[in-house]
């Protein structure tokens, strides 16, 4: 368990005790990923309270890359960018 902060633009955004699983094969990850317990963000630094999603998120690694999942659960939602590597 590695305790941590995790930076957002400006703002902080706080997650604690964020376990690290480490994956061999990059293809392993989506199936592995979904096995992790997803990590809460305590706090969020949305602009508007009003709407705040559940977000939370799974990290693993490989030996050349970090890899994150993120689960968004809200009420609305707009996709901009629908291509694998778009910008988030």
């Amino acid at each position: 368990m590695i305790p941590s902060n995790i930076l957002i633009t400006d703002k902080i955004c706080k997650a604690t005790n964020i376990s690290l699983s480490k994956v061999f094969d990059w293809n392993e990850f989506d199936s592995e990923s979904n096995k992790l317990e997803p990590h809460q963000l305590n706090e969020v630094c949305w602009e508007n309270p009003l709407v705040v999603p559940k977000v939370s998120f799974a990290v693993a690694y490989h030996p050349e890359i970090l890899l994150i999942k993120f689960y968004v659960k809200e009420n609305t939602h707009q996709a901009i960018y629908k291509f694998p590597n778009d910008p988030v």
